[in-house]
């Protein structure tokens, strides 16, 4: 299917949450986009969308009472299941069923019913392979907060309500470390700065400071952060600052100012497709983002059509497409494709993740 990509109109920033703390300071401009069109450019992976509901399922978990192990089996098989089915509605259906689409899909589900299991309330006598945390902790759950200091809001995982203190949890179901040349890891900084702004928000609100913050992952690895209430009272100020910097360029219509510090990252960026800022840089392995004029529609023995598109220094790619898709193509009019499968160096493919827009004529 063609889209068009709708014109971004900027609009100021109302509040940042802690989850885009990291992309306001690199790339405003993103959010403003997403603001703007409310809608998702190019299509999600399965191993995201089966993420998304992995999470879901962690939150959601320590709400219920599982008499035994095939009732942790089904509730996650049941929202897995769900998440299969808004896939489905949304046009994605290329993305299921998750067991064949997600790498690894029967162990990463085998890991969430033991986490699941590990840290919930199980009845009946039935006990799993490690103490439930819920056992020992009264737990809340998705609760949401608003600075009135800050435009900052957000909503946190799970609380930890212990005899000694509180801990505030983030849930992650995928990787969590930046990897460094010389072979180490840490957390990444977007995580942190995720983890400080929740232990601000928690502090403002119940004048308490949290005894700890964490990520915890799908394979119930936990990382502790340390902090201080003036480490997280300074990132709130500053990124409060930096909302209003952001909010006052967009006031007096200064878009070029909101253009991104790295912009290595905007390849993998889902709402470049509406970027003004964006070009292709096609340093991923095996997919390819291509923008041009479209010179020449060639039909295929197959009954489907390969396409010649001329960039703006005058080199041509010729793209392999299906039928559905070629014959609403014109001749000199612009286009930008999106996760082509790279072929040879001059010849590029369409697959099921692959996107096309028109963008205006020549």
């Amino acid at each position: 299917m063609i889209q068009t990509i709708i014109p971004v109109k900027p609009e100021p920033i109302p509040h940042i949450t802690p989850s885009n703390a990291t992309t306001i300071m690199q790339c405003a401009y993103q959010i403003i986009v997403r603001r703007s069109t409310k809608k998702h450019f190019l299509p999600p992976s399965a191993t995201m969308e089966f993420g998304t509901a992995i999470h879901k399922a962690f939150e959601l978990s320590v709400k219920q009472s599982f008499t035994n192990r095939h009732d942790v089996e089904r509730f996650v098989d049941n929202i897995v299941h769900q998440a299969e089915e808004s896939c489905q509605k949304r046009g994605y259906d290329f993305l299921t069923p998750f067991d064949n689409q997600v790498r690894n899909f029967g162990v990463k589900r085998e890991l969430a019913i033991r986490k699941i299991e590990s840290t919930t309330s199980l009845t009946n006598g039935y006990s799993s392979t490690t103490p439930t945390l819920k056992s020992h902790n009264y737990i809340e759950v998705e609760r949401e907060f608003t600075s009135k200091r800050f435009k900052i809001q957000g909503k946190i995982d799970a609380i930890l309500h212990r005899p000694d203190g509180d801990v505030l949890v983030d849930f992650k179901s995928g990787s969590i470390y930046d990897k460094h040349d010389n072979g180490e890891r840490s957390l990444k900084i977007s995580y942190e700065n995720q983890l400080k702004l929740y232990a601000y928000l928690y502090y403002e609100a119940t004048g308490k400071l949290p005894i700890g913050i964490c990520v915890e992952t799908l394979t119930g690895s936990v990382v502790n952060l340390s902090f201080t209430l003036e480490q997280c009272v300074e990132y709130a100020q500053n990124l409060d600052e930096q909302l209003s910097k952001v909010n006052q360029l967009i006031h007096t219509n200064q878009i070029d100012a909101l253009k991104p510090i790295n912009i290595d990252v905007c390849q993998w960026c889902s709402v470049r497709p509406a970027c003004n800022f964006y070009q292709p840089v096609n340093k991923r392995t095996g997919f390819v983002d291509l923008f041009g004029r479209l010179t020449a529609i060639n039909k295929l023995l197959n009954g489907n059509y390969s396409i010649s598109l001329t960039n703006f220094n005058g080199t041509t790619r010729i793209v392999g497409i299906l039928a559905i898709d070629a014959e609403k193509l014109q001749i000199d009019y612009e286009y930008r494709l999106f996760n082509l499968r790279s072929i040879k160096v001059s010849l590029l493919s369409f697959t099921t993740s692959s996107s096309i827009f028109e963008v205006t004529p020549y």
